[in-house]
């Protein structure tokens, strides 16, 4: 293979060559100078650091800070008792993953309320809590059951292979058959249960170690989770309450169904095409 030589290219593409070997030195020289005479101030602090040492840092300034104590402070004070209560209720998060931006924002927003009531002259009440039960909770669980066993990932291919050997007319039937002996008897209800309640306690810990970390204000010694024995039997003296007082009936409703989850589907959540292929025959 022939590689051309310096001169060759000069010969060849003369502006290009003039402008690298003239223009280009020239230019850098130029920037250089101006660096030189814009004022850019050095630190000795750290530009960028490390997801982990940011928040051992956090934590190091907590702990030094004492965040804990101004909600103690200001709720248990002697001399605040004669000021008004107001309290803060905490919608909960799930409890099915570590904390997001989202924590973030709901949290910090719902500090600065604390913190803006307390300046104003309030004992403020804050139980942070979270939900335990759901669907998401439980998709956790079987993406988790899924990652580890590579059965269920061969069950929904033999699944796919027959319902393509089938007869269309039959495809239903044998879909639900399937889908009950390739898939829910892989883990039981009580299998589920105690996984979603590791994966529950798991998730609150890490959440509320970076709600302190961040020096959201509230009552950590008493929060709340959804699957507390306490929690559930309020709820169910709660529900039979509403029960005698005919508050609550049994009748037919239509709801949002996936099919493939076996849940209801939340009406908020809902998206609507704006093409709507139906056909309507007006009478």
């Amino acid at each position: 293979m022939h590689v051309p030589s310096l001169q060759g290219l000069k010969s060849t593409w003369p502006p290009l060559i003039n402008y690298m070997t003239w223009h280009v030195p020239q230019m850098v020289r130029c920037l250089s100078t101006k660096q030189k005479q814009v004022f850019l101030p050095k630190t000795s602090f750290r530009v960028h650091i490390k997801s982990n040492e940011r928040a051992a840092l956090d934590s190091e300034l907590a702990d030094f800070a004492h965040f804990s104590d101004f909600y103690r402070w200001q709720l248990n004070a002697p001399e605040r008792q004669v000021l008004p209560l107001f309290e803060v209720l905490d919608g909960p998060p799930y409890a099915n993953g570590p904390p997001h931006v989202g924590h973030a924002i709901n949290k910090i927003l719902k500090d600065f309320v604390v913190r803006s009531r307390v300046a104003s002259g309030h004992r403020v009440i804050f139980r942070p809590g979270w939900d335990c039960h759901g669907l998401p909770i439980e998709l956790k669980v079987a993406k988790n059951t899924r990652e580890a066993s590579g059965h269920l990932i061969l069950s929904e291919i033999r699944l796919l292979v027959y319902l393509i050997t089938r007869d269309p007319q039959t495809c239903f039937r044998d879909t639900l058959l399937l889908f009950w002996i390739f898939w829910w008897q892989e883990i039981s209800a009580l299998q589920i249960r105690r996984a979603a309640r590791d994966i529950a306690e798991q998730s609150i810990d890490k959440q509320m170690n970076s709600f302190k970390r961040w020096g959201v204000t509230a009552d950590w010694q008493r929060s709340y989770r959804t699957m507390d024995n306490v929690y559930v039997s309020r709820q169910l003296r709660l529900f039979a309450e509403l029960l005698d007082r005919k508050l609550v009936y049994r009748a037919f409703k239509p709801v949002y169904w996936l099919a493939n989850f076996f849940s209801a589907f939340p009406k908020e959540v809902s998206k609507y095409s704006n093409d709507v292929i139906a056909i309507c025959d007006a009478f």
